[in-house]
């Protein structure tokens, strides 16, 4: 402290890994294109490749599409994501709602319903990451 003032060091914001685990290569590039401003993004065509990738990356939120990620022999896809970052918030998406349905049952972080816009999947990631901290957060005990 020189002249009795404090020394502030600024923090930037650490940019968060997102994964987007879709097999059509035209959504999985629209998604990372909307991702990629505001966070680290990777794509995976596959779980098998998503699993393989995240051992390296460690992404903050998986993007899992369930159509795809079902229709190449997984058939729990928010298990699979659960394998592929366990400490990920798992946001799926899907062009129809009995998927997001099917989501919504097995326990998903988040939600988007496709097609993506920049704003409806930036807050659909935000939406999850928040909602898994707060389920991390323990509970204060009463005062």
């Amino acid at each position: 402290m020189a002249g009795g003032r404090e020394r502030r060091v600024l923090q930037w914001p650490i940019m968060k890994t997102v994964m987007v685990v879709d097999p059509d290569e035209t959504d999985r590039k629209i998604a990372l294109a909307l991702l990629s401003g505001h966070y680290d993004a990777i794509g995976c065509a596959s779980v098998t490749e998503a699993i393989a990738v995240a051992r390296k990356r460690r992404p903050h939120a998986v993007v899992m599409d369930l159509a795809g990620a079902l229709s190449n022999g997984c058939y729990d896809p928010i298990g699979a994501a659960a394998r592929i970052a366990p400490d990920a918030s798992v946001v799926c998406s899907a062009s129809q709602s009995t998927a997001i349905d099917y989501a919504r049952t097995r326990g998903a972080s988040g939600l988007i319903e496709k097609p993506y816009t920049a704003d409806s999947l930036d807050a659909a990631v935000r939406l999850a990451a928040s909602q898994m901290a707060a389920e991390r957060t323990p509970a204060r005990p009463p005062a």
